[in-house]
């Protein structure tokens, strides 16, 4: 049997804030619950739409992520045990969020010949991205600078697993220049890391580590009480 909390321990080696505290509690609570089901709805919408492709872009794959991020998040005002496996999930979450923002926007959008419609592109290309950024502003979790491999890896596994099988079999590229036989793919693939490994290490920066830990259970009484009603 697997010992989660033992590797747990071996990744979790220093204090943290859980996922409850904010500086604006309830703001943070309905916030959350509103971009979950705005989410959840387009995640429907573009499963539904194309399920046989849906998966083989990361942009779905975050649409996912961020979907399961802000019920994970909801879960943690109940169940206090995910709080650790929570942070962790928010630190593999919001960089690669924000590595879909920045190089779809400045990379992809301008040469993709095929456009979806509006609603649908600010949402996955934009509006996942920036509630994670607001998710980040509200709550009180700092970023460990050695949990930024867990998006390497999410990343590596998308290219390496998906992108590059599918593109090869298939001899079309699922993104502009991606073809994995030019330069452009290694460029583009070192721009992708260096804009992941940026919005990490700019949002540890802004978000100091904490002095000392705070515990689960402080600041839970006016959350507890509102939920209750």
């Amino acid at each position: 049997m697997v010992n989660f909390q033992g590797i747990l321990k071996k990744i979790w080696t220093e204090p943290y804030c859980n996922l409850i505290h904010s500086r604006y509690p309830l703001a943070m609570a309905f916030f959350r619950v509103l971009a979950f089901l705005y989410i959840f709805v387009f995640l429907i919408i573009g499963f539904t739409t194309n399920p046989a492709i849906y998966f083989l872009f990361l942009t779905d794959w975050g649409v996912l992520l961020t979907t399961t991020y802000f019920l994970i998040s909801l879960l943690s005002y109940k169940y206090f045990s995910i709080h650790s496996w929570a942070h962790l999930y928010l630190e593999l979450v919001f960089p690669i969020e924000s590595t879909i923002f920045i190089v779809y926007w400045t990379y992809v959008y301008p040469l993709r010949e095929i456009k979806v419609p509006l609603i649908y592109n600010l949402t996955v290309h934009a509006a996942c991205p920036i509630f994670m950024l607001i998710e980040v502003y509200l709550n009180k979790v700092y970023f460990i600078r050695k949990h930024w491999i867990f998006a390497i890896v999410f990343v590596s596994a998308y290219s390496l697993l998906i992108n590059m099988p599918w593109t090869l079999t298939h001899e079309r590229p699922l993104y502009p220049l991606i073809t994995y036989k030019n330069i452009w793919t290694y460029l583009v693939m070192v721009y992708e890391f260096i804009v992941l490994w940026s919005s990490f290490e700019l949002l540890r920066w802004l978000k100091q580590k904490p002095k000392e830990k705070q515990p689960i259970y402080q600041s839970m009484s006016l959350l507890q009480r509102t939920m209750e009603i």
